[in-house]
């Protein structure tokens, strides 16, 4: 249910125009990622690779469990997105630490 409500925040934080899509985004502008998303469908190497970004620069990281991210932007491929806006991600973190 928690993620249901997340989606709709990180729908709004893509249509805002806040989200940086990839890993290798998120590594040209880790400064500006203030969440890091990934889909359990990630594999082992870009989730250890997402969790060196996310120890080196402090970013929080969460899995989603009960959808993919290609579902939630209606594309292929997409494993990992960094939220840059603070205020959302701060939003998106509330709940997905909810469901914890």
């Amino acid at each position: 249910m928690n993620e249901e409500v997340a989606s709709r925040y990180i729908g709004l934080a893509i249509r805002s125009g806040e989200v940086v899509f990839g890993l290798d985004k998120m590594k040209e502008k880790p400064n500006l990622v203030k969440l890091i998303i990934c889909c359990l469908s990630a594999s082992s190497n870009l989730f250890a690779s997402l969790n060196n970004l996310s120890t080196k620069y402090n970013i929080p990281i969460y899995q989603l469990k009960n959808f993919t991210i290609n579902e939630l932007i209606k594309t292929e491929n997409c494993k990992a997105i960094g939220i840059t806006n603070p205020n959302l991600a701060k939003q998106i973190k509330l709940v997905l630490e909810r469901e914890q």
